[in-house]
């Protein structure tokens, strides 16, 4: 079944959201991006690459009452000039944020 469900996230279409990043090697204090969602994970640039290898990521989504946080691991970190692209994967997720998140993608893609 995880691996099914792998297979399904990867498919997911990204949307953009404001994501609180907390990355317990800098303190734990979050910090707010413009980044993406999608079911399996986070992106965001930032200047600076990550110092470690697990963040919390942070986020709301419209019509669900609490906030959403994820536990995340890197997966990649891509340069951008004078930028980095952090990509995340999410290690946990809860049902029902999964289908809150799902019903909100599916409204971003169906109203686009």
């Amino acid at each position: 079944k995880g691996e099914r469900r792998a297979e399904e996230r990867r498919g997911s279409p990204r949307v953009p959201r404001r994501l609180w990043v907390v990355d317990p090697v800098e303190g734990g204090v979050p910090r707010v991006f413009e980044g993406e969602i999608g079911l399996g994970g986070a992106s965001w640039n930032t200047a600076f690459p990550p110092l470690g290898r697990s963040f919390e990521v942070r986020f709301r989504v419209p019509e669900h009452e609490e906030e959403v946080r994820l536990p995340a691991t890197v997966t990649q970190v891509v340069p951008l000039g004078d930028d980095h692209r952090v990509q995340v994967t999410f290690l946990e997720v809860p049902l029902r944020h999964e289908m809150a998140m799902a019903r909100y993608l599916d409204d971003c893609v169906f109203y686009r």
